[in-house]
């Protein structure tokens, strides 16, 4: 009888120190199916138009990759395992090398971001605008915040074609 109040006091102590801590003893309250599934329907999606799927569970996230087939971009959705939110969802759009060194301008990079992601000129002017070569390319990568979700936008410089889109849900 001992040995167990000891061994039920160390637990005890342990699952204390954790929380004084802001460790947190975590389990999954969904599975890596259901996470799969949520980022699919949040992309429009049913398993049989999308390739290359993985699943992993890092920490109290689940990582969801997969290709869309029809154009061959790849989404990665951040999936918190408590409940299935989505945290991230990120797209990047298949597309040929461009190292031009034309460019749209800034301006006209803010205006295409806004209508990409549907959110007014105003919040995007109210974000960033860089030009910048990335991965041997000159993209513009615009930033901006619109009803607690964090926007990012990178395309081509020459053309103005999305090449990459990220949403941070809050």
């Amino acid at each position: 009888m001992k040995k167990t109040c000891r061994h039920f006091l160390s637990l005890v102590l342990a699952a204390a120190m954790a929380l004084i801590m802001g460790i947190s003893v975590y389990a999954a309250s969904i599975t890596a199916t259901q996470a799969r599934n949520i980022a699919l329907r949040n992309a429009g999606l049913t398993i049989s138009k999308a390739s290359d799927v993985k699943v992993k569970l890092d920490g109290r996230e689940y990582d969801v990759k997969f290709v869309r087939k029809s154009d061959k971009a790849k989404l990665d959705y951040d999936i918190l395992a408590s409940n299935g939110k989505i945290l991230e969802r990120e797209i990047k759009y298949a597309h040929k090398k461009n190292t031009s060194t034309k460019k749209i301008g800034a301006d006209a990079a803010r205006q295409k971001a806004a209508a990409f992601s549907k959110v007014s000129l105003a919040k995007v002017k109210a974000g960033t605008c860089k030009y910048e070569r990335e991965n041997g390319e000159w993209v513009y990568e615009v930033e901006f915040r619109n009803a607690g979700r964090e926007y990012e936008v990178v395309m081509l410089a020459a053309t103005g074609k999305v090449i990459e889109y990220t949403i941070e849900y809050e």
